[in-house]
């Protein structure tokens, strides 16, 4: 039987939060695909806005195309610039990767409090280190922080990391 995950251990205002600043972080990033001449298909839907899903069966948000490189790219919005995930979510991009042979990015976008763009970064699943980290999400899921040297995201920089 799958394991069932519920978001109920976050206030309802905490979740909202939670999902607009992913949205947000999708938006920004998909306009400068655009604008950089990337194309994108989504690769899940968005269960942001259900109660309960099947647990460690993540999936990125999208796969992104240029010229016959491609990749998967997973949004993650925040507030300030520490580059945590969810454990079972990386683990499971990670198979995804492994399973289609397509490298995985996973994009921090930080807002300001007025949820003004301030700036977009992103790890390479194998390339950029994490590590176990102590804090536990609002969800109370276990979380990874990828090292803090992570490079802008850039079209050149992108570039450097498709297949």
């Amino acid at each position: 039987m799958s394991e069932t995950i519920s978001n109920s251990a976050k206030t309802s205002s905490a979740l909202y939060n939670n999902i607009k600043l992913h949205d947000l972080a999708e938006t920004c990033g998909k306009d400068l695909l655009i604008q950089w001449g990337f194309k994108f298909s989504p690769f899940s839907e968005n269960k942001n806005y259900r109660k309960f899903w099947e647990g460690k069966k993540e999936r990125p948000d999208i796969v992104v195309e240029y010229k016959d490189k491609k990749a998967f790219i997973n949004w993650n919005g925040k507030r300030r610039p520490v580059w945590l995930i969810d454990k079972h979510a990386v683990s499971s991009y990670e198979k995804w990767k492994d399973k289609l042979h397509y490298p995985l990015l996973v994009c921090f976008a930080i807002f300001d409090r007025n949820d003004y763009f301030q700036d977009i970064r992103f790890a390479v699943a194998g390339v950029h280190n994490y590590l176990p980290c102590k804090r536990k999400m609002r969800d109370a899921n276990e979380v990874v922080e990828f090292e803090s040297d992570l490079p802008e995201f850039t079209k050149a920089d992108v570039l450097n990391y498709l297949s």
